[in-house]
């Protein structure tokens, strides 16, 4: 004859410890992952060192604009919808240019300063970007005249950044011309943005 009461109080003690035991097995589980997971992302990291992998350029932030193109600093990567290679160069004051700028406007010149978003900015190597172009046109057209146009603009700005750009960092280059690239695709948009 079989004992009802025994039989029960067994299969549900059978059934707790299977469920502990599953939770235990669940957790070590997880602490093997994370365990793992650690030892691979040390493994990798110390691999990259070796073989002398740059690190990844930091984020170029500004307290006022939110980030900035950075200074001093030449990239070069693929770009199919150029033709292949393209090499920009962002120079000490932040402007998209070959050479340095110097805060002082050279005796003589006239200073262009074109300000805008990546439509500015350009996605092309500098000498081809619109402000460069526009400034090789008039400064043949003027003929004797120099001429310097200044590219300061920034990718993902809006018309918002383009007159605090201009506030606190352009005026002090006396510009004797500002000029503002306006893109239609989506700074008006922009603007309406809270």
């Amino acid at each position: 004859m079989i004992d009802q009461d025994n039989c029960t109080e067994s299969t549900g003690r059978k059934a707790t410890e299977s469920r502990r035991y599953r939770w235990q097995r669940a957790a070590a589980k997880g602490c093997l992952l994370v365990f793992s997971t650690a030892i691979c992302l040390v493994l990798g990291e110390v691999a990259l060192r070796l073989i002398d992998v740059a690190p990844i350029p930091p984020a170029y932030g500004d307290a006022v604009l939110g980030f900035t193109a950075g200074r001093n600093r030449t990239m070069t990567f693929e770009f199919p919808e150029y033709g292949g290679r393209l090499t920009m160069h962002v120079n000490n004051a932040g402007f998209y240019e070959d050479l340095d700028t110097k805060l002082v406007k050279p005796q003589g010149v006239y200073r262009m300063m074109f300000v805008g978003d990546s439509q500015t900015a350009g996605e092309c190597a500098n000498s081809e970007s619109y402000p460069h172009v526009a400034s090789a046109i008039i400064t043949r057209t003027l003929g004797n005249e120099t001429v310097e146009g200044l590219n300061a603009g920034a990718g993902r700005y809006s018309p918002y950044q383009y007159f605090v750009k201009t506030q606190s960092q352009l005026l002090a280059f006396g510009p004797d011309h500002l000029i503002v690239g306006i893109y239609m695709g989506n700074d008006m948009m922009d603007l309406l943005r809270r």
